[in-house]
């Protein structure tokens, strides 16, 4: 219904759910525009999926979309697939052109890209030996929202991202790889 998106502080929208079918990409723009029109915060992960979307396809949804969020969660592997670009200052540039307010861009191994009011932060991954990567990006951008909800600014939700993605590698499979949240703090020494 429309009540409990009108009065979210947040919603996070994914380009896995436009994929799915025509009917859930209308219920994506319905939820985007009640957000945008109660000045609810929206977060965007690209989330291609090449098996449920073709890129063309994609490409024009994220265009679509891309302007009305305030937070974007690409990784350089579909950014790359979608647009051909794979260099983290021309995809942010690209993404400033189409109107996106902040980028978070995902760099696996490399850590992540953090753009926001104009400036550009490179944050390094945790250094982990991974097991199986299943989930890692899900996971980034769950620890990033409940740190941003949390209060913290995005930099720093990013960071802790990090290192949520990078834990989550540690063991096989998806939703039990992901870490507490108390696990995700430095570790002493």
């Amino acid at each position: 219904t429309r009540e409990p998106t009108a009065r979210a502080r947040r919603r996070h929208c994914s380009g896995m759910s436009q994929a799915i079918s025509a009917s859930a990409r209308e219920t994506v723009a319905q939820a985007l525009a009640i957000a945008r029109a109660h000045g609810t915060l929206v977060s965007y992960d690209l989330n291609y999926r090449p098996a449920l979307i073709a890129a063309a396809d994609a490409l024009q949804l994220l265009r679509e979309t891309l302007p009305h969020c305030d937070l974007f969660l690409p990784s350089v592997d579909e950014f790359q697939a979608l647009t051909g670009l794979s260099q983290p200052d021309d995809i942010m540039a690209w993404c400033r052109d189409h109107g996106a307010r902040a980028v978070v861009l995902k760099q696996g191994a490399q850590g992540c890209t953090v753009w926001e009011g104009g400036e550009r932060v490179a944050v390094p991954a945790t250094p982990v030996r991974p097991v199986d990567a299943t989930g890692a990006w899900d996971g980034f951008a769950g620890a990033c929202l409940a740190e941003l909800l949390r209060g913290q600014p995005l930099l720093a939700a990013a960071r802790l991202a990090c290192r949520a993605a990078a834990l989550s590698t540690q063991v096989h499979g998806a939703v039990d790889s992901y870490p507490r949240r108390d696990q995700l703090e430095p570790q002493p020494g």
